[in-house]
C-alpha cells in the first residue's frame, strides 16, 4: 500500500507543478485536493453527457462512483483522528479510486 501512497503523492505533485499551485501538503490539504476531483468526476459525467459523449447509465455510475469515494474520505477522516498512517491509507485508496474514475471520464472526450 505504501508504494500506491508514494505513486498518488507523486501523481499529485506533478499536477501541483504543472499548474503552479502548491502541492498538498498535510492530510486536510490532501482530503481537500482529492474531493475537488470527486465533484470534478461528477462536473465532467454531466458535461460529457450534454455532449452525447456517454449514456445516462454513464452519469449515473460516474456520480454514484464519486459519491462513495466521497464517502470514503469521510471514513478516511474520522480513522485518522485515530490512526493517522491507516486513514492515510485510506486517503490514498480513495485517491486511486478517483484517478481511475478520471481516466475512464477521459478516455470517453
Amino acid at each position: 500500500m505504501k508504494r500506491n501512497y508514494l505513486y498518488v503523492a507523486l501523481m499529485l505533485l506533478a499536477a501541483c507543478a504543472a499548474l503552479n499551485v502548491p502541492a498538498p501538503q498535510n492530510f486536510k490539504e490532501r482530503e481537500a485536493a482529492a474531493l475537488i476531483t470527486a465533484t470534478g468526476a461528477i462536473s465532467t459525467g454531466r458535461l460529457l453527457y450534454a455532449a452525447n459523449k456517454i449514456t445516462a447509465d454513464d452519469l449515473t455510475n460516474t456520480i454514484k462512483q464519486a459519491d462513495i469515494f466521497m464517502e470514503a474520505l469521510n471514513v478516511a477522516e474520522a480513522i485518522h483522528a485515530v490512526d493517522p498512517a491507516q486513514g492515510d491509507a485510506k486517503l490514498a485508496a480513495a485517491v486511486i479510486g478517483l484517478n481511475a474514475l478520471n481516466a475512464y471520464l477521459a478516455t470517453r472526450k
